[in-house]
């Protein structure tokens, strides 16, 4: 992510000097990119602006909740403006749209879970199936086919 606040950061895709985002200094005024490992919790912030506002000047973070992984991790602060968000350029994008990129992890973490549980059912409910078969034949097996003792065949 890159912010820019008034005067200060920049999100995904800037020029910074350092080549690890989480070791890079936030400097005013300057492009910064910052890293947020969010997992599956939201950012904890809310963000204002968007190119459908009266005023058109980027989208920008108006508050960051207190406890939230935003607040944890320091790197962004009220008014900074976000540039890029996983590496797209947001200046010219809606407040809506920079939202959707915003929980677009969140979302692919969820469904990464929800297909993992899918294909661990599916091996469940093929074993089942397998040790039936196997019962199965082992009971066929036992049986014996063909005339009981003792009767005769024409």
């Amino acid at each position: 992510m890159q912010t820019s606040p008034a005067e200060r950061s920049h999100w995904a895709g800037s020029t910074s000097s350092t080549s690890d985002p989480r070791s890079c200094p936030v400097v005013a005024g300057r492009e910064t990119t910052i890293e947020i490992c969010k997992g599956n919790l939201g950012l904890g912030l809310s963000i204002v602006g968007g190119c459908d506002t009266l005023d058109d000047t980027g989208i920008f973070v108006s508050e960051i909740i207190r406890g939230g992984v935003a607040e944890s991790d320091g790197s962004l602060l009220h008014g900074d403006q976000i540039l890029s968000i996983n590496r797209e350029d947001v200046r010219a994008a809606s407040q809506e749209h920079a939202q959707r990129l915003l929980q677009v992890s969140l979302i692919n973490h969820h469904k990464t879970r929800q297909m993992f549980s899918f294909i661990f059912l599916c091996v469940i409910l093929i074993s089942f199936l397998l040790l039936c078969l196997i019962r199965c034949f082992t009971f066929i097996s036992g049986v014996h086919w063909g005339s009981p003792p003792g009767s005769s065949s024409f």
